[in-house]
């Protein structure tokens, strides 16, 4: 089950990867389970030619913060995780978001058990599930005098 330390890991994949770059292409799989807000058909339009700002996590969830809104948000589930790669035969089985940069760099949102999501919203930190959490020991400990 990915924890908070590969949650870190893949945003800064993404952040490095991504960061700056526009979205050429995007790809969602058909699956109303996974992309259970926003129905997977309309996506892709969503997504093509925005630019990367920047990529946010809290706990299991990572989103890219985009130069227009909505944003990507991915929730990891038990199996979700994130990769880099440049060919479409690269893509890993069970891809459900695949975010290509013009520079020819995928990004890819695998989803085996089908327990993670991915959602388009306007600020995911101001609404659930986001907003609901507590601290997140990799961004939100207290200094040596608050503690």
């Amino acid at each position: 089950m990915p924890e908070l330390s590969e949650g870190e890991a893949w945003r800064l994949l993404a952040e490095r990867r991504a960061a700056g770059a526009r979205i050429s292409q995007a790809y969602a799989a058909q699956d109303d389970i996974v992309f259970d807000a926003n129905p997977s058909r309309g996506v892709p339009r969503l997504l093509r030619g925005r630019t990367v700002v920047a990529a946010h996590r809290r706990g299991k969830y990572l989103w890219l913060e985009l130069d227009q809104r909505p944003w990507p948000l991915l929730h990891f589930g038990m199996t979700g995780s994130l990769s880099e790669y440049r060919e479409p035969s690269e893509r890993p089985s069970y891809c459900k978001l695949e975010l290509t940069l013009e520079d020819g760099w995928r990004l890819g949102f695998r989803n085996v058990r089908r327990l993670g999501r991915v959602r388009l919203l306007q600020d995911p930190t101001t609404v659930p599930p986001v907003s609901r959490l507590g601290m997140d020991p990799l961004i939100d400990l207290p200094d040596a005098v608050a503690f």
